[in-house]
């Protein structure tokens, strides 16, 4: 089944999709299969996905129409990125809403911020498309482009 992502950044008054960031609670394989084929099926250019323990990010390198031509940019713990948490663990409605803030608040956030091993992927995968986006999370609009 193919995976269809938590919060999506897309070109206002537009359908396509910038961004893709799914939300698991494990970060499995087929987690990640799931998402290129989301990418590659809607010509994205990023996904991010994210679990309690640790957050991918992906890029579309499109030398094909496959999900071989995604290929991991980065990782980082989620907790380096999103902050920690109050000792209780997380349901995927929990993280999608931090990635919301995370998300909604990135263009305001010093890059000193950023922890090292994302700070790469945030600058040139995820920045730009929050930057020229808007934020959706269930086909809802969370946020207005600036």
């Amino acid at each position: 089944m193919l995976s269809r992502p938590d919060v999506v950044v897309g070109k206002p008054e537009s359908s396509e999709v910038l961004l893709a960031v799914e939300v698991k609670s494990v970060a499995a394989q087929a987690s990640v299969d799931g998402l290129k084929e989301y990418m590659v099926r809607q010509n994205c250019p990023a996904g991010v996905l994210v679990s309690p323990e640790t957050i991918l990010f992906l890029t579309n390198r499109y030398t094909e129409f496959q999900p071989s031509s995604i290929e991991q940019t980065g990782t980082c713990a989620t907790s380096e990125l999103l902050g920690q948490t109050a000792g209780r663990r997380q349901t995927e409605s929990d993280l999608v809403e931090r990635v919301v803030l995370w998300l909604d608040t990135l263009a305001a956030a010093p890059r000193s911020s950023w922890p090292p091993c994302a700070r790469e992927s945030i600058e040139t995968l995820v920045l730009p498309a929050v930057l020229n986006g808007v934020l959706r999370s269930a086909g809802k609009r969370l946020r207005r482009a600036s």
